[in-house]
């Protein structure tokens, strides 16, 4: 086991006081959860502080600690450890089999990421400033201003890597609507320049591309092999952008009015490319929704992804090329899964190569565990838990 210590520059508030008080409630809601690239484990952080791991295969979980930062639950891709924060800012790295292998101090984070090889290690305080901690050295990736941050906007700024092209994503609040050339590295304090949708290179810590069009809070996710990215946000506006270039590749449809690309008057339906609609709409599907306020995209296959929408029990299959979804899939509202908050939208994630989605729920302290058929393209609930003792196949 190593055992390091480390400062970082700031000194920063605590995690929200709700993480650090109250009783340990095995019904307290998932606030972040991962899940191993195998599709055994998951790993979840609630928002009593409580730290549960889940055996994805036979049911059973356990309460792994009752003071966990409530926004510090991460897999690592290779399914070798897990990692979690504490309140007081010290950074644990377990395997599956509860050996500790790593330890040091950092700040009370709103989100992290570390490396396969734990050499490189990401977090995000609550302005949104991103640190990069490599051995006893730390540096700021993205340090430029104290708005718009976590408890301004209500979400927090996600992150994805990819290792393999030193890709870092960051994801907030969308106020980019033109295009402009590759951002500058020391924007002036003050207001962020980097809020909306950016892609970094993490091992020089410099900023590579800002992906401008989306609108107010803003998710964002990187394709399994590193090509694309694909971002959704609360307006209903998605689209999918290359990484090698940071060129849009499309803009993503709604389902229901299509693709906007206009050049008509205000109005006229020839803005809308309606071409490729090929949608069967469920029974309980609800009349006018079209797509409005997306909260949260995973990708479910290697070229697939999942679109959830705020308060929406369905998720819609998009994959990639092709800006028409494939098809509205049921998530069942008995639990009800976590997808009416944008503050829980790190709730949800997935295992692309198991085709696996683990949710967090609406109201209870469990998690919804569903199985993705790619020859099928159905999503079936495999199996929800409503407490650390109980759970069930429906």
């Amino acid at each position: 086991m190593r055992k390091l210590c480390f400062a970082f520059p700031l000194i920063l508030l605590p995690i929200i006081a709700i993480a650090m008080m109250g009783t340990v409630n095995p019904g307290s809601p998932v606030v972040t959860v991962g899940v191993t690239s195998s599709g055994d484990y998951a790993v979840s952080t609630h928002r009593d502080g409580t730290l549960t791991i889940w055996d994805l295969q036979t049911g059973d979980s356990k309460t792994q600690a009752d003071n966990a930062n409530i926004y510090s639950a991460f897999v690592s891709d290779d399914d070798a450890f897990f990692m979690w924060q504490d309140f007081h800012g010290e950074v644990f790295i377990q395997n599956f089999d509860g050996e500790l292998l790593e330890q040091f101090k950092g700040f009370h984070a709103y989100g992290h990421v570390i490396t396969k090889g734990r050499d490189i290690y990401l977090a995000v305080d609550e302005n949104w400033n991103v640190f990069r901690r490599e051995h006893d050295k730390v540096e700021a990736v993205k340090r430029d201003g104290n708005s718009p941050g976590f408890r301004g906007i209500g979400k927090l700024l996600n992150l994805a890597i990819h290792e393999e092209t030193c890709l870092l994503l960051t994801a907030g609040d969308g106020t980019d609507r033109e295009e402009m050339s590759t951002p500058v590295k020391n924007p002036p304090p003050v207001f962020s320049n980097y809020a909306g949708v950016v892609l970094w290179n993490f091992c020089e810590n410099e900023p590579k591309y800002k992906l401008p069009g989306n609108a107010a809070k803003t998710y964002a996710t990187l394709s399994p092999d590193g090509t694309h990215v694909v971002s959704v946000d609360e307006n209903g506006l998605s689209f999918v952008w290359r990484t090698d270039s940071g060129e849009l590749a499309y803009r993503v449809s709604r389902i229901g009015t299509g693709v906007f690309v206009g050049g008509h008057e205000m109005g006229s339906p020839k803005n809308r490319d309606t071409s490729g609609m090929r949608l069967h709409y469920p029974d309980d599907f609800p009349e006018g929704f079209y797509g409005h306020s997306m909260v949260a995209v995973q990708f479910i296959s290697e070229t697939e992804y999942l679109v959830f929408h705020t308060r929406q029990p369905f998720a819609v299959l998009y994959e990639l090329g092709d800006p028409f979804a494939h098809a509205i899939l049921p998530l069942g509202d008995d639990p009800f899964p976590s997808v009416s908050s944008y503050a829980r939208n790190a709730s949800i994630a997935t295992a692309p190569e198991a085709n696996l989605l683990v949710t967090g729920q609406r109201d209870g302290g469990g998690i919804n565990v569903y199985r993705y058929d790619p020859d099928t393209r159905t999503l079936e609930l495999d199996w929800a838990w409503e407490k650390p003792s109980r759970w069930w196949r429906p």
